[in-house]
This record gives structure tokens, sequence and C-alpha cells, in this order.
């Protein structure tokens, strides 16, 4: 028996297929893995699911019915998996000090930080020259502290 996650998975992706053959390439399996995975939900549901010849699949009303379903249920579950983009930028906060010089400070390091500051927020970011001063002449490095 198969993981039924999986199984719908491999059915949602089956109904949008011209075979099963072009659904298991898509989802690095082999032809029988997914022959046997819809076999399988036809038993467990007691329908037909897919009219088959050697070439080709047509799904049936019920598959179709069924895939609607399964498409709403796998991408449901698969959000709940995902963690959120806030998530993970909650995972990084605190200070950064950097100490470099000012022509390296404004030519190197700003340009290079500002994207640091838009992708993480939370973090405090300092910018001393040589004398450990934090206020930055240049009014680029506005983005480096709060």
């Amino acid at each position: 028996m198969q993981n039924k996650l999986e199984m719908m998975r491999i059915f949602c992706v089956a109904a949008e297929s011209r075979n099963f053959k072009e659904a298991a390439t898509q989802l690095g399996i082999s032809p029988q893995v997914v022959t046997r995975a819809i076999k399988e939900l036809e038993e467990q549901r007691g329908e037909i699911l897919f009219y088959r010849s050697t070439r080709q699949i047509k799904i049936t009303a019920d598959g179709e019915r069924l895939a609607k379903q399964a498409r709403l249920a796998v991408e449901s579950i698969d959000a709940l998996l995902v963690k959120d983009t806030k998530e993970k930028r909650d995972e990084m906060r605190g200070t950064v000090r950097i100490t470099v010089s000012s022509v390296l400070g404004r030519k190197v390091v700003v340009p290079a930080l500002a994207e640091f500051a838009t992708r993480y927020p939370d973090i405090v970011r300092a910018l001393l020259n040589r004398y450990g001063v934090t206020r930055p002449r240049c009014t680029q490095c506005a983005i480096f502290g709060r």
C-alpha cells in the first residue's frame, strides 16, 4: 500500500498528462509506479478513474471530480508543510557590526548590504569606521541601524 498523499499527488499529475509515462517523467518515477498507484486508488474508491489504451489515457467523469478535490487537498497539505516567508525572516535577528574604512565601506560594503537590509529587516546593522564611529557620512549608509 502506498502513502495516500503520494498516491493523490501521482493521480493529480496523471490527470493532467496524456499518458502515465508522461506523468512518471514529470514526477521522476517509473511508469509502473504510476500505474500501480492509479490501480490501487481505483480499487479503494471502487470506480474507474481513467480509460486506458496502449498509448494514451482519458480521465473519466468520476476521475475529473476526484481530480478537482485532490488538487485542492494536495495544495493545502503542501502549503502546511512550507514555511511562510515571514517565518523565515523571523529566524534571523540580532545585530551585525562591520568595521571598515570609509572608502571601502562606501564603495563595496554599503552596496552589498543594501539587499541584505531589505531581506532581513529584523537585523540591526551598524557600520563602524576605524575609530568606532557609528554615524557614517554618506547618505546611503542610512540603511544601517534602526
